[in-house]
């Protein structure tokens, strides 16, 4: 987790007049929607890979299109 210097360089002009509480909030609701993004991303890659299975793995599929 990034420090809340850390944070303040990011921010630049952003973080001026917000507290370190501010900066805090910010930094935690960034850290969650990133956890969000990423567990979704996941999700799809996973569902793409088990649609890939399905198609190659059902011998049928390729013959009933003749």
């Amino acid at each position: 987790m990034l420090t809340v210097k850390e944070c303040r360089e990011i921010l630049e002009q952003d973080a001026e007049g917000l507290t370190d509480e501010e900066v805090i909030q910010i930094r935690d609701w960034l850290s969650m929607m990133a956890d969000i993004a990423i567990e979704s991303v996941e999700k799809s890659s996973a569902e793409k890979e088990n649609k890939k299975d399905e198609k190659t793995s059902n011998h049928l599929h390729t013959s009933i299109n003749r």
